[in-house]
């Protein structure tokens, strides 16, 4: 059972703390500890843990924690520590970082869009999703993945592409959507993150041979322990016409857990939009 990570602490901090102290140790394979630990060798470190009692771990499971990188084996990288469970994405754009590998992310978007995602491994996530079956009219289904390049503690580069098929009745004759973006993300001090997203994106198929630019700008700011701030404008990616896809604006407020996550926003199209102020945006997400 995951425990609740309350807080980032700053690594000065995390340098100071004795052996004895009260720490926090996530593992590979998405694990939570927390407790004192209580020994230390090269290759283990053993700690009194809240939910599972004293527990023996080789370091080389250990992906992040209070343990210094120089106490980790030569050659591995230390994993995103943010505790957000949805730190991979923003409201629409996705961060170059990835879920530990195992997990398995539900996102539900305005309860019409849903998404579920595997991490076989620490730097690849593989996702699919659908509308919700409203009418046999439309519907759209989406299968994408991610690909971690390069990956540390607060900076990575991902590949993240996605495959859009638009199906139903009235919509045979339609051909397929596809998203390619490049994405690098860095984190500063674990509270402010920065995130740009280039690429391309297509309608082809059954007569549609359509392509275009996608550009992608966003930001989160953490607030508190359990609350961010996001930020994002994109460009390309928003309709299902390539040649004709406009400019949005999208900010809103991330309420989160170690696995449940909610996020409230709005979007606005930077072109011309008349009264409208901005479109209502609400998305939930689990991390299994």
């Amino acid at each position: 059972m995951k425990a609740l990570i309350p807080t980032l602490v700053s690594a000065w901090i995390l340098a100071a703390v004795p052996a004895t102290a009260f720490e926090v140790i996530r593992l590979d394979d998405g694990t939570v500890l927390r407790g004192e630990v209580v020994a230390r060798t090269d290759s283990t470190v053993e700690i009194e843990s809240e939910n599972m009692g004293r527990v023996k771990v080789k370091k080389r499971h250990i992906v992040s924690s209070p343990v210094k990188d120089s106490d980790l084996i030569p050659g591995r990288k230390a994993a995103q520590l943010d505790p957000d469970p949805i730190g991979h994405t923003l409201l629409l754009m996705p961060t170059a970082f990835t879920p530990p590998k195992g997990s398995m992310v539900f996102r539900d978007f305005e309860l019409l869009f849903l998404t579920l995602g595997y991490s076989p491994t620490n730097t690849t996530s593989i996702v699919a999703g659908a509308l919700f079956p409203i009418s046999p009219e439309f519907n759209a289904i989406t299968v994408g993945i991610k690909q971690g390049v390069y990956q540390q503690a607060n900076g990575a580069v991902a590949l993240a592409g996605n495959i859009t098929v638009p199906v139903g009745r009235e919509i045979n004759d339609a051909g397929f959507l596809w998203l390619l973006n490049a994405v690098a993300s860095y984190r500063f001090a674990d509270q402010v993150g920065v995130h740009i997203a280039a690429g391309g994106i297509g309608a082809q198929g059954r007569g549609e041979n359509v392509q275009g630019f996608s550009m992608g700008l966003g930001t989160d700011i953490r607030l508190g322990p359990h609350v961010k701030l996001l930020a994002e404008v994109l460009h390309g990616g928003t309709t299902f016409d390539p040649g004709s896809s406009g400019t949005l604006l999208n900010a809103g407020i991330r309420i989160h857990g170690d696995r449940l996550s909610a996020d409230i926003g709005g979007m606005r199209p930077l072109e011309d939009t008349g009264d409208l102020w901005f479109i209502p945006l609400v998305t939930v997400g689990y991390r299994f």
